[in-house]
């Protein structure tokens, strides 16, 4: 092989500047299942939700109106199946990101998978906080008025702002209270294990009064 072709053949195989776009394969029956009949739901809408809430002439309160008005058009076994997909699609997303950070943390450290899920619970209240914003932008700001404040109005929309996240968002109080809210929840899932388990609870206990 000559030189000249050897060039071409790289050239011929190099890779793109960015990778395309990403996508989540689904192997299990039953999720795929799922998916489908989820979609169908959300084809059958008769509004694209993405459409109605990048739609700056409708204030947040009309985009939350809209939402529940469609959403309440589904029957309970439509809504939870929805639901299901969806939740089902944000567990990957932790799984997969998750995966990716493991190495770099000792083995089943919680607070691995407490920040994912604190992350995607502040994205969530960020998004709706930039809907908020827009709103007020659009439909609650006039600097043609004389007494007009640039400083004031800000002012006004971060009191809006804090009356609906009075913990903030991606601040250190929002985490605790997860981390709390998760203590609770092993907590009960330690009593109802006990319960079940009166002989273990009475080994535990008898080790504990030997220490």
């Amino acid at each position: 092989m000559t030189t000249k072709t050897k060039i071409r053949a790289l050239e011929n195989h190099v890779l793109p500047e960015c990778p395309e776009d990403a996508s989540i394969y689904i192997k299990n029956d039953a999720e795929i299942a799922l998916w489908k009949k989820a979609n169908r739901i959300r084809t059958n809408i008769s509004v694209d939700l993405t459409d109605l809430w990048h739609n700056n002439k409708l204030t947040l309160e009309e985009k939350e109106k809209k939402t529940m008005a469609i959403y309440n058009t589904l029957d309970p076994t439509e809504k939870l199946i929805v639901t299901k997909d969806e939740n089902f699609y944000v567990e990957r997303l932790c799984r997969l990101i998750a995966h990716y950070f493991a190495p770099m943390f000792p083995d089943k450290d919680i607070e691995l998978q407490l920040r994912i899920g604190w992350f995607f619970q502040e994205m969530r209240k960020l998004g709706y906080a930039k809907h908020l914003e827009d709103s007020e932008w659009y439909h609650n700001r006039n600097e043609e008025a004389p007494d007009f404040n640039d400083f004031k109005w800000w002012d006004t929309f971060e009191a809006k702002l804090k009356q609906e996240y009075p913990d903030g968002i991606f601040g250190e109080k929002s985490y605790l209270k997860l981390q709390e809210w998760l203590d609770k929840e092993e907590s009960k899932l330690m009593v109802q294990y006990w319960k079940e388990h009166p002989e273990a609870y009475k080994n535990v206990m008898e080790e504990l009064k030997k220490q």
